[in-house]
């Protein structure tokens, strides 16, 4: 199999000492390290990120947990209401016997 290779003009690339042109060049292999290796790598690299992290002081922390808490009683508050006004229809479209 013959590859026709041209310069940028669209000639025919030709080389005067007789040697063929390369191809591509191919990736170099990747070495595989051993699990112990990638473990300790990634909790380096953890430990790395947690340095950079800044965290939140006592007051913002006690701030936010208490709009979590408010966001997540107000929810549930409204899935019950929910809850209890389609068991109640349902129980009248389908009236159980005995009830």
């Amino acid at each position: 199999m013959t590859t026709n290779l041209t310069d940028k003009n669209g000639a025919p690339a030709t080389r005067n000492d007789g040697a063929k042109m390369a191809g591509p060049a191919r990736p170099a292999p990747v070495k595989k390290d051993g699990a112990i290796q990638r473990a300790t790598r990634y909790l380096q690299e953890v430990q790395a990120e947690l340095k950079k992290t800044t965290w939140p002081d006592r007051a913002k922390l006690t701030a936010s947990t208490k709009v979590v808490l408010g966001a997540v009683i107000v929810t549930g508050l409204y899935l019950w209401i929910i809850d209890l006004i389609l068991t109640v229809a349902f129980g009248w479209i389908v009236k159980t016997p005995g009830h």
